[in-house]
């Protein structure tokens, strides 16, 4: 699958022995993923076919195959019929609304395998799925770049994954290079990654330089997947999910948070070593029965809406599972866009819960009104809230440091207050009746769990 890419891009010139080699390899390479003695692909057959992605990448192996040797008695036929298996393929693994259902890194092989044997099957002069299917192609590339963190230099992890850049983006800027050039030099413009799927440096432009491209991104609601608030430099990602998610973690309902560029708080998941895919390693919610050991000091390893308001972003989503009904809002106050406020208000059945979340910090320290936070990057934090009992544990992989923050009680008011290091204009913030004072350019803002007031404005979450 790889070697084929090199036949994607025509600057790429071989000899005739390179060439002669290099098709002898393919053509044995052709034979075994058609054979299904070795890659079982037919009906009825009982085997195990791996995660929801491999289905998708043995079928677009077996097609940009075809399409190469598409001259020959064998895979006439095959390749005859490519154009519109990988359309079907392509419309099966991305929604109308453009969402893959996988975590963000699998979203590299269920998609990267299909790009690759779309741009054969244009190279070989037999259709454009590019062009047939741009609409879709533009609703993936919306909600793909949605992963972008504020600073656009690389995509948040959610599930099995890493953060990371991404060849996804360059591999549709070679689709569209003939056809809609003005698309293709923007997504050429977006931070690029070598594929872990595919030698996509053999596929797309890589001789021009493009200028790097710095998207407009905005508050999004992805039905199923999650919701995104942005408010400049600030965004959150509130993850819930209403289906199947491949390599997907104990993920639903957690939120990652970015603010002023730098995380507050990000998914745990460190890929596969060590194992922390639980819900105890997200920011969460649990019953304190079912998490009897929240306060050692080691570590352990229906339905959602949104809208957009002035100044103020909203989510909510509603989790069914091992909390029994527990209700989320997250809310951003973006008054001043370099003072951003993150709410979190958080509904649970039953009196003896545990709030769990994990924060990229150095030092967490218990003060009068909640408690004061070191980050590892340039903004510290402050996290208001009137939970008396509390526990902090450490947790360290061989890539990076979190500390979790564990508060026990009913249910949980939390707003998070982030500023550049070395200053703190939240100093004097009170916490009384249930209403947070925070001074805010001169004024006094007052939140309470159902909104806030503003220089004589109330607005509600």
């Amino acid at each position: 699958m790889t070697m084929s890419a090199l036949f994607a891009d025509k600057s790429i010139l071989l000899t005739t022995d390179q060439r002669n080699g290099l098709l002898e390899t393919l053509s044995m390479i052709a034979r075994i993923v058609w054979d299904n003695d070795f890659v079982p692909m037919h009906e009825n057959y009982g085997g195990g076919m791996g995660n929801a992605n491999m289905i998708g990448q043995y079928i677009s192996f077996r097609n940009m195959m075809a399409v190469i040797f598409k001259d020959e008695a064998e895979f006439k036929q095959r390749a005859a019929e490519s154009y519109k298996v990988m359309k079907q393929t392509i419309n099966r693994y991305i929604s109308n609304k453009g969402i893959v259902y996988a975590s963000v890194h699998y979203m590299q092989p269920s998609i990267e395998p299909h790009l690759f044997a779309a741009l054969q099957l244009k190279q070989a002069g037999l259709g454009d799925l590019f062009t047939e299917l741009k609409p879709k192609f533009l609703s993936f590339i919306n909600f793909y770049t949605s992963f972008f963190r504020p600073a656009q230099d690389e995509l948040i992890s959610i599930g099995d994954g890493l953060q990371e850049p991404t060849a996804i983006l360059s591999l549709l800027a070679a689709g569209y290079a003939n056809t809609d050039a003005a698309l293709s030099k923007k997504l050429y413009g977006l931070p690029y990654k070598k594929s872990d799927f595919g030698y996509s440096t053999m596929a797309i432009n890589t001789a021009t330089h493009f200028a790097p491209v710095k998207l407009a991104l905005t508050n999004e609601s992805f039905d199923g997947y999650y919701n995104v608030i942005r408010a400049g430099s600030n965004a959150i990602w509130h993850i819930l999910p209403k289906q199947f998610i491949d390599h997907l973690h104990e993920d639903q309902n957690s939120v990652i948070i970015y603010s002023l560029d730098f995380p507050i708080t990000v998914n745990s998941s460190a890929f596969y070593t060590p194992r922390v895919w639980g819900s105890k390693s997200k920011s969460m919610v649990l019953p304190a029965k079912a998490f009897p050991e929240w306060n050692q000091t080691t570590f352990l390893i229906e339905g959602g809406y949104y809208k957009n308001m002035e100044n103020t972003s909203f989510s909510r989503n509603t989790s069914i599972g091992i909390t029994g009904g527990w209700e989320r809002k997250v809310s951003v106050i973006a008054i001043d866009e370099t003072k951003p406020i993150i709410v979190i208000v958080d509904k649970v059945p039953g009196n003896d819960n545990i709030w769990s979340m994990p924060f990229m910090s150095t030092n967490i320290s218990r003060q009068a009104n909640g408690f004061k936070i070191t980050g590892q990057q340039g903004i510290d934090w402050w996290l208001i809230n009137n939970n008396t009992e509390y526990n902090v544990q450490q947790f360290a992989t061989h890539t990076e440091t979190m500390q979790y923050l564990r508060l026990r009680g009913k249910n949980f008011f939390n707003v998070i207050l982030p500023f550049v290091k070395g200053s703190d204009p939240y100093r004097e913030v009170k916490y009384i009746n249930g209403k947070i004072s925070v001074p805010y350019n001169g004024h006094l803002l007052t939140i309470t769990e159902k909104g806030y007031s503003y220089k004589e404005k109330t607005v509600e979450f």
